[in-house]
């Protein structure tokens, strides 16, 4: 049974385990992946084949303008730059949800992004990925 959508299309950046797996399951739930970016081309190529997303890009500039949310599925290191790079993109930003999936870092790491207002938070299942997806 799918939910109806609190928000209308989810980007996820990253397209490893974690990337991979919550898209397959957000898109079984009925939500829209509006976006599916890895930088990563083998890797990019492997998630067209797990996930349903309206586009697959390598760079950032493949996000959809409006955006209902973001979730970011990278490296715990890479979350700090990842957010300043998004923020260095001129759009507007006010209410667009951004998380990552860090257990260990902080929201605090996507300030960047609630200065030019989005909202963040992290969200990190408490369970392992698959390794296939």
């Amino acid at each position: 049974m799918a939910l109806p959508p609190l928000i209308p299309s989810v980007v996820i950046i990253g397209a490893g385990n974690v990337g991979c797996t919550l898209g397959r399951y957000l898109y079984s739930r009925g939500l829209t992946i509006s976006a599916l970016v890895e930088r990563d081309g083998m890797k990019l190529e492997q998630a067209r084949a797990a996930v349903l997303a309206s586009s697959y890009n390598k760079e950032l500039k493949g996000i959809p303008a409006q955006p209902g949310a973001i979730l970011l599925c990278v490296q715990d290191q890479k979350i700090s730059v990842l957010a300043e790079r998004l923020a260095a993109i001129d759009r507007n930003w006010e209410g667009v949800f951004v998380a990552h999936t860090s257990g260990i870092v902080a929201s605090d790491a996507l300030q960047p992004l609630q200065q030019r207002g989005a909202v963040i938070g992290s969200f990190h299942p408490i369970q392992s990925f698959p390794s296939s997806y």
